[in-house]
């Protein structure tokens, strides 16, 4: 039997990608202030990780190419962010 979990992980907003090391995938995303984006994904204890990079984008920012939506946090203050997973190649973009 495996040893599975939900866990909670924050990507800071500030331009940046994130490396996050992750078993599953992210399967709800939340903003609880304006400078970080909650996820959540199953954790297994008996599962290889993967090393994952993760980056937090505004309505109306460039988004490059080869990013993978995750997620859309509802409105806080009238912002809303918008989580991606990208490559290491787009990190900077």
């Amino acid at each position: 039997m495996s040893d599975r979990r939900m866990f909670r992980y924050v990507i800071p907003v500030d331009g940046k990608a994130h490396e996050v090391p992750l078993t599953g995938d992210p399967v709800a995303v939340a903003a609880p202030h304006l400078k970080a984006v909650e996820f959540w994904a199953e954790h297994d204890e008996g599962a290889p990780e993967a090393l994952r990079v993760f980056r937090v984008f505004g309505t109306g920012h460039l988004i490059p190419d080869d990013a993978a939506w995750v997620g859309t946090c509802p409105r806080l203050h009238g912002i809303v962010w918008h989580l991606y997973e990208v490559t290491k190649a787009s990190t900077d973009a």
